[in-house]
């Protein structure tokens, strides 16, 4: 497809925000062209830019001056051929009336979730992220563990809140009633740290909501079981980028000897050696030692390493997060053996690198459930009632254990109960009869059951609708993005379909005069392939394929022989003939030209497949120059290029003087030096 249709849908479709000039107010003022009575302003086009080259990093007016005049000249002609649909009144055409609303739908729910729930939440997430918690728990299981468990698990959670409000130890009834054994033999502790999205939302809120030594003072219910949850730790979340080099313990080496080694090393750091070159010669963790003992980018102790997510054993984390920037540390010993850790970087958190990772998990684990309360909400607030009563009732005339895909399957409700009100919303009323109707003609219902679960989730589905329509009516009003959002849309629309009249609708491949100039002035260029008529005798064993051959060459027809002989599918009825093929995309023709087979001769027996073929080259079809029908498929997409160039320029040419476009020269240099001086 064209590029200035590949602009307009780029523009459209692009929701992320523009980076704002240095001097966005200036650009504002600036107008570079005008088309007809629109004038494009040096902001329009950096915006512009951004978003169709997918570059927001770079300011259009220091592109150079020579890309930079081409692209106002490309945008120029989309506005062009946009404001030329307009004046035709294409946005009033029924086809284009209905893209646009049955888009608009798409392009507003996308739009709405993200501003409602996805951002806010995300929002969320970075501000809860500045900190981590290091937090205990004691877990009550809903289902015990134990067979020989005297207490429910509510009466455990009950015993519990009341000595933990008599202010016993959260460590010792962590050991004697967590179901956890893990971490109630450590007193309840979790030994890594636990920030914003790593656990669920219940208990993240109770862990947020309680201060560092203080333990929330209630139990937190999720589906897994009863949590209590105490602080240890509020720390602000700090990434770091450790490396490190690794000296183990192993048979060639005691423990002692590896302590000396690391010693050794660590006076060697003291003293200025070259920590990448000491990890590379020396560190026995072979996959760090490659990249200067990088073990997977940045770590946070709630988050683990940046590349696989991982946590670091405690002993190797706890010196971390005692070390400065640039520090190396003495020798620390893990189960691993004893590392000496370079701490190349700490920093608070960047926002933007988690991003992306933020909303898959939101969109994984909260999107959903936050969607159905948000539904729930708007349908309270818009009055909406099912009437239970009366579905139920209806449900009595009805196969339950069908779906309105059944012919007359509505044929029972009686005629009173047709006119009695199923639901409302908006003030709006919905009859039985009406709904009945909706699920005979809404295709979107096709199929739906004739059961309680089956109505229901019919009727949700309708007022869902309802409702997100009311919702989301006065976006354009609401957020300026969104109504430059459908302009773009709407804009891209019209030019699709202008285009499409003006161009694409009047191309025609078989352009004869067009054609035939071509040809005449490159048909040099087109030549036939070297091609050869084969026939083929395929036969599994080896010992069969030499009987063969032999006996072609002692004078015996081929074709007869194959008729009888040939094992592959399809060709004993043709004797072995594949007819005339080329060196292009077959194998045989490929062999006989390395060959250099002449007319009538044989491939001895290669192997091939599964098996052996044995090939006779009956004639060969030398290459020559193509006829104008036979080139005529492989030039007729340049035809078309160069026709559809040419549409489009003559249809242009009308339009510059239709709109009377003015380019201001003086404008843009203007903009350009300024950019270059940095004002």
């Amino acid at each position: 497809m064209k590029f200035t249709f590949l602009l307009a849908i780029t523009i459209f479709i692009t929701s992320q925000t523009i980076l704002s000039a240095p001097n966005e107010a200036y650009l504002k003022s600036q107008i570079v062209a005008e088309v007809g009575k629109e004038k494009l302003t040096a902001f329009d086009l950096d915006k512009a830019y951004r978003k169709s080259i997918n570059r927001s990093d770079k300011p259009f007016f220091e592109i150079g001056r020579d890309s930079v005049m081409d692209f106002i000249n490309l945008y120029i002609g989309f506005r062009l051929k946009v404001s030329d649909a307009y004046s035709r009144g294409f946005e009033k055409d029924s086809s284009v009336m209905a893209d646009i609303n049955q888009n608009r739908k798409i392009l507003a729910e996308s739009f709405y979730y993200d501003h409602v729930l996805v951002n806010p939440a995300i929002e969320r997430f970075l501000e809860m992220r500045k900190k981590e918690y290091q937090v205990g728990i004691i877990l009550i299981r809903h289902t015990p563990e134990d067979d020989t468990e005297t207490m429910t698990p509510k009466e455990k959670v009950d015993l519990l809140t009341q000595k933990l409000k008599a202010g016993e130890s959260f460590e010792e009834l962590a050991k004697t009633y967590s179901d956890d054994k893990r971490t109630g033999s450590l007193g309840g502790l979790i030994q890594n740290y636990i920030t914003s999205g790593k656990v669920q939302r219940p208990i993240e809120n109770a862990i947020y909501k309680t201060g560092k030594g203080q333990v929330y003072p209630e139990a937190v219910e999720t589906d897994f079981g009863f949590f209590f949850i105490k602080v240890y730790d509020v720390a602000d979340r700090i990434i770091t980028k450790p490396r490190h080099l690794l000296v183990t313990v192993n048979e060639n080496r005691t423990d002692e000897d590896a302590r000396k080694k690391a010693d050794s090393l660590y006076k060697l750091l003291q003293k200025g050696a070259d920590f990448d070159k000491l990890v590379l010669e020396n560190s026995d963790d072979i996959a760090s030692a490659e990249k200067g003992g990088d073990l997977g980018g940045y770590y946070s102790r709630s988050t683990g390493l940046q590349a696989s997510e991982l946590p670091l054993v405690a002993e190797f984390e706890n010196a971390v997060y005692k070390m400065k920037k640039g520090e190396y540390s003495e020798p620390v010993k893990t189960a691993f053996g004893y590392h000496l850790i370079y701490l190349e970087d700490s920093m608070l958190p960047l926002p933007e690198a988690e991003i992306d990772g933020l909303k898959k998990l939101y969109k994984t684990l909260y999107y959903t459930p936050d969607k159905n309360k948000l539904m729930d909400s708007l349908k309270l607030a818009y009055g909406y009632k099912l009437n239970d009563e009366v579905m139920f009732d209806m449900l009595n005339y009805l196969d339950t254990n069908k779906t309105n895909m059944e012919k007359n399957w509505d044929k029972k409700i009686p005629q009173d109960m047709q006119k009695k009100t199923l639901y409302e919303i908006l003030k709006m009323k919905v009859s039985v009869a009406e709904f009945v109707n909706i699920l005979n003609t809404d295709g979107s219902m096709r199929g739906a059951a004739l059961n309680e679960a089956g109505i229901r989730k019919a009727i949700n589905y309708k007022v869902d609708n309802i409702a997100f329509d009311e919702a989301t009516k006065n976006l354009e009003k609401d957020y300026p993005e969104f109504a430059a959002l459908m302009k773009e849309f709407r804009d891209g629309i019209m030019l699709f379909k202008v285009e499409a009249l003006e161009v694409w609708d009047r191309l025609n491949s078989e352009d004869l005069a067009l054609a035939r100039a071509y040809y005449d002035s490159t048909k040099s260029k087109y030549m036939t392939d070297l091609s050869y008529d084969i026939s083929e005798i395929y036969v599994i064993k080896e010992e069969d394929a030499k009987a063969i051959y032999d006996r072609v060459k002692n004078g015996e027809d081929f074709g007869q022989i194959a008729s009888t002989e040939t094992q592959r599918a399809g060709y004993r009825e043709k004797n072995g003939n594949w007819g005339v093929v080329n060196t292009q995309n077959n194998l045989f023709a490929q062999k006989a030209n390395e060959m250099n087979i002449k007319s009538g001769g044989l491939i001895p027996p290669f192997q091939n497949e599964r098996g052996y073929s044995i090939v006779k080259v009956n004639e060969v079809f030398p290459q020559r120059q193509m006829t104008f029908e036979e080139a005529k498929s492989r030039f007729a997409p340049r035809i078309q290029e160069i026709r559809q160039k040419n549409l489009n320029s003559e249809w242009l040419a009308k339009l510059n003087k239709k709109f009377n476009v003015k380019i201001n020269q003086k404008v843009i240099d203007e903009v350009i030096n300024q950019y270059k001086s940095g004002k």
